[in-house]
């Protein structure tokens, strides 16, 4: 591995993450203000039904994915590639006919849902081409219009949502109709959408392959790419399956505050994916004991990050108990969830690159499956015998422990790696972070939490984070002493160092 353009691929694309964090900042904390309860609730079940549109691409993005990862841009063959885009682009037309003659059809009983499930359609081919192109940036490792995109989509949201803040302070709305962020959001999408067209417009347009001589090329993509897909789906159903029951078994107010809980969780999220970004095309090109040597290193990283992440707790329930007090239910959700990041964090970055790696992702899928069948029958449970939304979030933390074991349990059964370090320091964290926050004063919860998490840290990780950095620095002071010893080679360039190549 190249440790110093690793890095230079985590800062690129981190720096998109923060333009995007930023924005979930906005969406997050205002967004609610200006659409009140039942609005934002409304605008949550159309962005839940957003995060089910991945399973229309039927494979083929992911496909592609695992097929060309690690490959240069200037490799992919333009014919081939242009077959993939009109494959796609005209399977997604399609889709958008039967979407909006379901619309059409619910338009006499519920205009709210006939509204939705037009615009779920309308988003679904836009996504779908947005995802499609993303992955190529990836695997082609062209982080910078990754970046890029990102970071529009993240300044167009923010200009938005401080437009509409202002018109709803100014008294234009008393509360925003939801319909109207919906547009807004379609909008940004098209915008995506159509960069990516013209940035990727040499494998989009023009004279492209054969059909009929690609046909079993394209089938292959689908095939290859279909377990992944479903494996991926079925592991976002695991994790919104909670708000899934929620949105059915419960009012549409009280769905809102229970989204607005995971959108909070949102947020940290999206702090730590710049690393799961990079990190499967790198994991893809190293050699098989230098992945199992380093296992423990990518989890102590990963596991730290997300135990330090669990202090956003604290400013966030500040912010919403003086800012979005209508909202401040949500808190109790939020303390019960936001934990299961440590943990999820550590399947999503480290573990599902490593099967993807070693090839077991038919044996992910069928974890995965038996997984989401545990969510669904905890869920129902917890409903059954409490009915409140809290003991559904409970529930949804049982299902990640339950996920974490099975998922690691059989990655160590095929991949020589050690865990139970990872998990005692998890489960640790886990249990500190709800003692903490059961004390009686905010500031208490937060020293105590705070102290204790750092402790943990040195004493599990602290030589392992110590010999990462010390290895980092040393490999970037290797790099400069190559460069003063090689002008020629830096004269010439390398074609993976150029910036349109990043």
């Amino acid at each position: 591995m190249d440790g110093k353009k690793t890095l230079k691929n985590i800062i690129i694309v981190a720096l998109g993450n923060v333009m995007t964090l930023l924005s979930g900042i906005m969406l997050g904390f205002f967004l609610p203000k200006i659409l009140g309860v039942t609005d934002y609730g409304y605008y949550k079940t159309f962005t839940l039904y957003i995060t089910y549109v991945g399973l229309f691409h039927f494979g083929f993005s992911d496909g592609v994915y695992l097929l060309y990862a690690g490959k240069k841009y200037d490799d992919l063959d333009r014919g081939d590639f242009r077959l993939f885009f009109k494959t796609l682009f005209f399977t997604q037309c399609f889709l958008l006919v039967i979407f909006t003659s379901v619309a059409l059809i619910l338009t006499g009983t519920s205009k709210t849902y006939s509204f939705i499930i037009l615009f779920v359609g309308i988003n679904c081919l836009l996504s779908n081409l947005v995802w499609y192109f993303q992955f190529i940036s990836q695997v082609t490792m062209r982080f910078k219009e990754y970046s890029i995109v990102n970071s529009v989509r993240a300044f167009a949201n923010i200009a938005a949502v401080t437009a509409l803040y202002i018109m709803y302070k100014s008294g234009v709305y008393e509360v925003l109709p939801y319909r109207v962020y919906v547009y807004v959001f379609t909008a940004i999408n098209l915008l995506s959408a159509a960069w990516y067209l013209i940035t990727y417009r040499a494998i989009c347009f023009g004279k492209s392959a054969s059909f009929a001589e690609k046909k079993r090329e394209i089938i292959n993509i689908y095939k290859v790419g279909a377990v992944l897909m479903i494996s991926n789906f079925v592991a976002s159903l695991v994790l919104t399956i909670d708000r899934q029951f929620v949105q059915i078994l419960f009012s549409t107010d009280v769905y809102s505050v229970y989204a607005f809980a995971y959108n909070m969780l949102t947020l940290l999220t999206t702090t730590i994916s710049s690393v799961a970004t990079v990190m499967y095309p790198i994991i893809k090109t190293a050699k098989e004991d230098e992945l199992i040597s380093r296992y423990g290193e990518f989890s102590a990283i990963m596991l730290c990050v997300a135990a330090l992440g669990l202090i956003a707790f604290f400013p966030l329930t500040l912010i919403v108990n003086h800012w979005l007090d209508k909202f401040s239910g949500a808190l109790e959700i939020f303390r019960v969830i936001l934990p299961g990041l440590v943990l999820t964090t550590q399947i999503s970055v480290v573990m599902l690159n490593y099967y993807k790696s070693f090839g077991l992702i038919k044996s992910y899928f069928w974890r995965v499956l038996a997984v989401f069948a545990f969510a669904v029958g905890s869920n129902t449970v917890a409903y059954l015998i409490f009915r409140t939304p809290v003991s559904i979030s409970v529930a949804s933390i049982v299902t990640v422990l339950v996920w974490y074991f099975v998922a690691q349990l059989f990655l160590s059964r095929k991949v020589p790696v050690k865990w139970l370090k990872n998990f005692i320091f998890a489960a640790l964290v886990m249990a500190l972070f709800y003692g903490a926050t059961a004390l009686p004063w905010l500031w208490a919860q937060f020293a105590a939490f705070a102290a204790a998490a750092v402790a943990l840290i040195v004493i599990f990780y602290g030589k392992t984070l110590a010999a990462f950095l010390g290895s980092a620095l040393k490999r970037n002071t290797g790099g400069k002493r190559e460069e003063k010893n090689d002008d020629k080679a830096l004269s010439e360039g390398n074609d993976e160092t150029k910036p349109e190549n990043l």
